[in-house]
């Protein structure tokens, strides 16, 4: 937001100095689109503070916040987007729904799996995979079981799949705590 506000005030000031010069009609019109879009942000910063205050009182919402790699954006995501958790039979459904699990590929006794399938919530994906990343970054300085469980997985594969495959568990333990109403249990995981 800060940006945007730099430039309405340059385009503010801009406006005052060619004032005089540009024709009436116009003048009142940009007029108006400053009152519109002051009145758009006002409607923008209420809505952002009712929304804050409703995540912040809901108790899923702070259940998630207390798994590493899931901040307040992500945490929100998949509150809205998922909304009750017995819709899946399990964490695995789940990640299959956002598009974690690795498409598979099976005729007779050939068994392949191939890449994620991509099918579910591309948004929610993309925020998992943002906190795999960050945790990943940081797991060879923290001494819990999750962080253990990371750094023996990117000896044994390439990176990115290494964070698509902590992204797929991000999901799997979301999935727990929300149908369990437990909050996340570092020793478990």
């Amino acid at each position: 937001m800060y940006g945007s506000y730099l430039k309405i005030e340059t385009i503010q000031r801009i406006f005052h100095q060619w004032q005089g010069v540009v024709a009436l009609a116009l003048t009142q019109f940009i007029q108006s689109l400053f009152q519109e879009w002051n009145f758009l942000d006002d409607r923008i910063k209420e809505t952002e503070e009712s929304s804050d205050n409703f995540v912040k009182n809901n108790d899923d919402y702070q259940r998630l916040m207390n798994i590493p790699g899931i901040g307040p954006v992500t945490a929100t995501a998949l509150i809205a987007s998922i909304g009750d958790p017995h819709h899946f039979k399990n964490g695995r459904h789940m990640a299959a729904w956002i598009g974690l699990t690795p498409s598979q590929y099976a005729s007779g006794d050939t068994n392949k799996l191939g890449g994620i399938t991509k099918r579910g919530n591309r948004t929610l994906r993309r925020l998992l995979i943002h906190g795999a990343r960050s945790l990943m970054n940081w797991s060879h300085k923290k001494n819990d079981k999750l962080s253990h469980w990371i750094n023996a997985l990117c000896q044994r594969m390439h990176a990115c799949k290494a964070i698509v495959a902590i992204a797929n568990k991000l999901a799997r333990i979301a999935w727990a705590v929300l149908a369990k109403r437990e909050y996340y249990n570092p020793t478990i995981a």
